[in-house]
C-alpha cells in the first residue's frame, strides 16, 4: 500500500536523477506511476506542497517573454526565410533553434495577422530594411484574423439558411407567397422552386465554390492566417454559392407560380360570371305570372 514516505521517497528520487531538480506533476507520474489522485487530498493539496515536504523547490513557470524579444525572434525567422512565415513554419524553426521561444509565445499578438503588423512596426522603428521589405503591406491585414474568421463563418450561416428556405418545399416565404391560392397554384410555384433551385442552382453554385478554393488560397494569406488559407479563403467561393442557389430558387418560385396564378384568376373569373348568368333564369322562374 502506498504511504506518504513512498510519495517522498519517489520525489527526492526522480529529484535526483534530473540533476537535483524536481519534476512537475506530470513528469513525477510518467516517471513513477503515482498518480496525483494518489496523494492530492489525502497528505497534500498542492504538488508545490508535497515537493517542498521532499525538501526541495518546487519549479516555477518560466516569467513572461516581452513584447520585445518576441519580435526579434520572429525577425530572425522572417530574415532567414526571406518572408513572413506560416504557422507550422515559425513550430519547425523554434523546434530546430533552441535560442528561439517557443511558438505558442508567438500567439500573444492575436495570430499571424497580428503579429505581421507588430512586427513591421518593430523592424521599421528598428531600421530593419530587409524585414521590412519581406513584409509588404496588404490591404485589411489589420484586421485580427479571430474577428475575420467569425464574420466570414457568420456570413457563411445566415446565407446558409436563406438557401436552404428558398430551395426547401418548406423553406421560408418570399415577399409575395401562393400558400393560400389554390393547389395547382401552390404545387406549380414549388416545382419551379425546385427546378430551379435544384437544377439550374445547384450547379452553378457548386462552380463558383469550387473556384473560389483557389481564390480563397491566393488571397486568404491576406485577410486571415495564412495555413487555413484554402479552407478559410473558399467562404468567398462558397458564398455566391449559395446567393446563386437562393436567387434561383426564388426566380423559379414565380416564374412558375406567377403564370399558374394568372390562369387560376381567369379561371375563376370565367366560374363567377357562369354562376351569375346561371342565377337569373332560376329567378325569372319563380316569378309569379301576371
Amino acid at each position: 500500500m502506498l504511504t506518504k514516505d513512498d510519495v517522498l521517497r519517489e520525489i527526492r528520487r526522480t529529484a535526483a536523477e534530473n540533476g537535483g531538480v524536481a519534476p512537475g506533476k506530470t513528469a513525477f507520474f510518467a516517471a513513477t506511476g503515482i498518480r496525483e489522485s494518489d496523494w492530492s487530498g489525502r497528505w497534500w493539496t498542492t504538488w508545490s506542497a508535497a515537493v517542498r515536504e521532499a525538501g526541495l523547490e518546487p519549479q516555477r513557470m518560466n516569467p513572461r517573454l516581452p513584447d520585445e524579444p518576441v519580435l526579434d525572434a520572429a525577425a530572425r525567422i522572417v530574415r532567414k526565410l526571406g518572408r513572413f512565415p506560416t504557422a507550422a513554419e515559425i513550430r519547425f524553426e523554434c523546434n530546430a533553434d533552441p535560442t528561439l521561444p517557443s511558438h505558442n509565445t508567438f500567439r500573444r499578438f492575436d495570430g499571424l495577422v497580428g503579429l505581421r503588423t507588430r512586427l513591421r512596426s518593430f523592424a521599421a522603428e528598428r531600421g530593419l530594411t530587409d524585414v521590412v521589405a519581406a513584409l509588404p503591406y496588404h490591404e485589411g491585414e489589420t484586421i485580427p484574423d479571430s474577428a475575420m474568421r467569425f464574420i466570414a463563418i457568420l456570413f457563411v450561416l445566415m446565407l446558409s439558411e436563406s438557401a436552404a428556405a428558398n430551395v426547401l418545399p418548406c423553406g421560408g416565404k418570399p415577399a409575395r407567397t401562393y400558400d393560400d391560392d389554390p393547389a395547382p397554384v401552390r404545387y406549380a410555384a414549388q416545382t419551379g422552386r425546385l427546378l430551379l433551385g435544384v437544377g439550374l442552382g445547384v450547379p452553378i453554385g457548386l462552380a463558383l465554390a469550387v473556384v473560389g478554393v483557389p481564390i480563397g488560397a491566393a488571397t486568404g494569406p491576406l485577410w486571415i492566417q495564412q495555413d487555413h488559407a484554402v479552407a478559410e479563403g473558399a467562404l468567398w467561393g462558397i458564398c455566391p454559392g449559395l446567393l446563386t442557389m437562393g436567387a434561383f430558387a426564388d426566380l423559379g418560385y414565380y416564374l412558375f407560380g406567377g403564370p399558374a396564378y394568372a390562369i387560376s384568376r381567369v379561371i375563376r373569373v370565367q366560374e363567377s360570371h357562369e354562376s351569375a348568368n346561371s342565377a337569373v333564369p332560376a329567378d325569372a322562374a319563380r316569378a309569379p305570372r301576371g
